[in-house]
C-alpha cells in the first residue's frame, strides 16, 4: 500500500479513465448504433408510407397499361397459316416498294420469337432506288393501316450521288418485323 502512496493523487483520474474506457465508451457506441438503426427504420417507414399513398395511382397506371396491351394485341394480325401471312405481307411490301420505284433484289424471312400465341416474323430486304423515294416509302409504312404491326428493326443504307439538287441514289438492307397472333396456338 505504501508503494501506491505517491500515486494517490492520480488514482481518481485513473478511475475516471477506467470508467470512461470500459463503461462510458461502450455505452456511447451502443447509443450511436441505436441512433443509426432508428434513422434507417424511420427512412424505411417514410418510404413505405410514400408507396402506400401511391398505391391508387399505381392501380390506375396498371389499368392504363392493361388497356394499352389489349389495344396492341388487337393490332396483331390474326393468322392460322404462317406461310399465308408471309406471302401476303411480302406481296404488300413489294407493291409498296414498286409504287415508290424501289427495286427489291433479295428478300428472306426469319422466324422470330414465339411467346404463347404471339409470333414475330422478320423480313430482310435488299433494295435499290432513289433516296427520296425511300424516304417517302418509310413515311407510307408508318401510316400503313393494313400492316399495323409492321416495324422497321434496322436499316443499312449506302447513299451515292448526293448533291444540293438531289438526295442521290440508295442501295440498302432493311429488316422489318411483323407480329402476328396465332389462332390455333396451344
Amino acid at each position: 500500500m505504501q508503494a501506491l502512496q505517491p500515486y494517490k493523487a492520480y488514482l481518481p483520474w485513473l478511475l475516471v479513465l477506467l470508467v470512461a474506457r470500459f463503461v462510458w465508451l461502450p455505452l456511447w457506441d451502443s447509443r450511436q448504433e441505436n441512433w443509426q438503426q432508428l434513422a434507417f427504420n424511420q427512412n424505411a417507414l417514410e418510404k413505405t408510407q410514400a408507396l402506400l399513398t401511391l398505391s391508387a395511382e399505381m392501380g390506375e397506371a396498371q389499368q392504363h397499361m392493361d388497356v394499352l396491351v389489349k389495344a396492341a394485341e388487337l393490332k396483331l394480325t390474326p393468322a392460322e397459316n404462317l406461310t399465308r401471312i408471309k406471302l401476303d405481307t411480302q406481296q404488300q411490301l413489294e407493291q409498296m416498294f414498286n409504287q415508290h420505284n424501289l427495286q427489291i433484289s433479295l428478300s428472306a424471312w426469319r422466324d422470330g420469337i414465339m411467346q404463347q400465341d404471339m409470333q414475330t416474323l422478320v423480313l430482310d430486304l435488299s433494295f435499290s432506288g432513289k433516296l427520296q423515294d425511300y424516304l417517302k416509302l418509310q413515311q407510307q409504312m408508318q401510316q400503313q393501316e393494313s400492316l399495323p404491326s409492321l416495324l422497321l428493326l434496322n436499316q443499312r443504307l449506302n447513299i451515292r450521288g448526293q448533291n444540293a439538287q438531289q438526295l442521290g441514289d440508295v442501295t440498302g438492307d432493311v429488316s422489318l418485323r411483323v407480329a402476328i397472333r396465332l389462332k390455333d396456338a396451344s
